[in-house]
């Protein structure tokens, strides 16, 4: 792969889910004991850490869990709508808790 080449989206997502693994590793957490404090079934985790496979909202919820929200804010938001985000209550923390 070139250096100025993107990633495709089938290895970003293997990337995604090989960065998770590790974490969740880390942590000393099974696939099992992360499925009950993520509320993400541990097959959609089997699947995720295999294929890379996973719905977006279970994503969010394995990030939160496993790692700071704050590193997918700052692919996303400008610094105007990070303080908006404060001040509303849809910040990504509120929208898993309590839905929108």
């Amino acid at each position: 792969m070139e250096n100025n080449a993107q990633l495709s989206t089938d290895e970003t997502k293997l990337y995604f889910a090989r960065y998770l693994k590790q974490l969740r590793k880390q942590a000393n957490l099974s696939k099992e004991a992360l499925s009950l404090s993520s509320h993400v079934s541990e097959k959609a985790i089997k699947k995720f850490e295999r294929s890379g496979d996973i719905d977006f909202a279970d994503l969010i919820k394995l990030w939160a869990k496993l790692d700071n929200l704050e590193a997918l804010d700052n692919l996303v938001l400008t610094q105007a709508q990070k303080e908006d985000i404060k001040t509303s209550h849809h910040c990504i923390d509120n929208i898993l808790t309590y839905g929108l």
